[in-house]
């Protein structure tokens, strides 16, 4: 039997559940097994990617992220299908580079790829007609596919960052080529579930890799000192507002900690919380704009607890844009989970396309004999796109 290993790091049980629901969707070609290496408590991701690579004997290793959702069944044998005729073919990903910046900036050189996430993506260039991988100079983290064991350096990038660039330019020193995979846009290989990442000591693991690798590419990295040292501080303040309305939680309440989000809703972008906050932050106004009383939240809760709500409303829809599974839903429906408001708010925030959402969502409520209450819902959801797009066109969301 021929083994293919999915090696996740792991800290976030919930996205982590998640994503195996979609690995354990995947098909399984004859001949083929799934393993999957689970590393918690890792010190970095080479260092997790490292110590999982050492307990599988696959040939095929797939490193993700633990808020990875792969989304074509046909993935494996896909990926295995390439390397099987690419034998120079060590390294896969989904999204990359095709150039080095000279400043050494991958996260800024992404130009080719097919993948949706809840981050803002640039308009990649489709795939040609019978494209099926691009070479690159680099790939992003978010899910590397490898053929050869080839190890981390877990020496020299000893935190978040910057260990997939190394990655692929280790597999070029040993003569192996990274690639991307080639899909059309319409047809994503996965969705990042990440609205932000967080990168704090991104600058610094790009000055490492510069040195690291200057027989690669002559980089010339810190061109721009005074931008970068602007978005370090951005960052720092980013973290610093919400550690302090971590510490508020025990003698303030909820709704003081929410208006300060609210007040300050024009600069949270970037980190992964505080934009999920800023979401329940609407959510409650449109319940309490709505029912006249916020019920997202209730007293005692957290904002642990709050963003779990949230997390677990996003992948009920995200089941149904994805995969029409309706199973999540219903069970939140089935135990009045959450308000009408806020299914149709989060609806708002992560589908794009309505149409094919609506048409599913609407099957749910036909099967409950509820086809007053999905018009409800239904007016809701429209109601919601039109106050963002008022914000939107008023600079204010």
């Amino acid at each position: 039997m021929e083994k293919i290993a999915f090696v996740i790091c792991v800290n976030d049980e919930a996205e982590f559940n998640e994503a195996e629901y979609y690995i354990d969707d995947l098909i399984v070609p004859d001949g083929f097994i799934i393993e999957k290496i689970i590393i918690r408590n890792a010190p970095s991701m080479a260092a997790g990617y490292n110590k999982g690579m050492n307990a599988s004997d696959a040939r095929y290793k797939v490193y993700m992220h633990q808020d990875v959702f792969i989304l074509s069944r046909d993935f494996i044998s896909v990926v295995t299908g390439l390397f099987d005729v690419n034998p120079s073919l060590g390294i896969l990903g989904v999204i990359g580079a095709t150039n080095y910046p000279p400043s050494g900036d991958f996260v800024t050189a992404w130009n080719f790829g097919a993948l949706t996430s809840m981050m803002s993506m640039p308009r990649f260039e489709e795939p040609k007609v019978g494209e099926a991988v691009r070479y690159a100079t680099a790939l992003d983290g978010l899910i590397l596919i490898t053929q050869y064991d080839v190890p981390f350096r877990d020496d020299l990038f000893t935190g978040w960052d910057f260990y997939d660039v190394s990655a692929c330019f280790e597999h070029k020193r040993k003569g192996y080529n990274a690639g991307i995979i080639c899909r059309p846009h319409s047809d994503p290989v996965c969705h990042h579930d990440a609205e932000a990442c967080r990168i704090m000591n991104y600058y610094y693991f790009r000055d490492v890799m510069a040195v690291e690798y200057a027989d690669i590419f002559p980089f010339e990295p810190g061109s721009n000192l005074e931008a970068e040292n602007e978005d370090i501080d951005r960052k720092k303040a980013l973290e610093d507002f919400y550690r302090i309305l971590l510490s508020m939680e025990k003698n303030r309440s909820l709704e003081t900690i929410m208006d300060l989000v609210l007040d300050n809703r024009k600069v949270i972008f970037g980190h992964r919380e505080l934009a999920s906050l800023k979401k329940i932050m609407l959510i409650a106004r449109s319940e309490k704009e709505n029912m006249e009383k916020i019920v997202f939240w209730q007293d005692g809760e957290t904002i642990n607890d709050l963003l779990a709500g949230l997390k677990t409303l996003r992948f009920a829809i995200l089941r149904i844009k994805f995969k029409n599974d309706l199973s999540l839903m219903r069970k939140i429906l089935n135990n009045d989970e959450y308000s009408y408001p806020a299914i149709a708010f989060a609806s708002v925030f992560y589908i794009q396309d309505m149409n094919n959402y609506i048409l599913t969502l609407a099957e749910l409520f036909i099967e409950r004999g509820q086809r007053q209450e999905f018009m409800e819902l239904q007016n809701l959801i429209q109601k919601d796109i039109e106050w963002i797009f008022a914000q939107d066109e008023r600079g204010i969301y």
